[in-house]
């Protein structure tokens, strides 16, 4: 795995933990919004961390998983176009850098 693979996925790992907490403390809000943010958020988390610890390609699906899941959630429960609009560059953002630097690295993952 390169070095810029590996800076790329620690930040993604961090930034969903941080996500995770922001979920937590939402949960006072919307209980309903809480819950769900948090358990994408712990989806794309362990995704990330399968391809960070265990090189496993499955973590990738997973991450993709978890971040189109996120950008349905964002378009059906009618949030405003600029969250519509984040919410997509996050998706395909994320999971296209992602997919790049894995590619740099190609026989690593299983």
């Amino acid at each position: 795995m390169t070095k810029g693979c590996k800076m790329w996925l620690w930040f993604v790992f961090v930034c969903g933990i941080i996500s995770m907490a922001v979920y937590f403390f939402m949960m006072f809000v919307s209980m309903k919004e809480g819950l769900y943010g948090m358990a994408i958020c712990a989806v794309k988390i362990i995704g990330v961390a399968l391809l960070l610890f265990k090189q496993q390609r499955q973590g990738f699906y997973l991450f993709l998983a978890g971040a189109f899941v996120d950008l349905i959630l964002c378009v059906v429960s009618g949030a405003p176009a600029t969250s519509i609009v984040s919410g997509f560059i996050g998706a395909v953002v994320s999971s296209v850098i992602t997919y790049t630097f894995m590619r740099k690295s190609e026989g690593v993952f299983q």
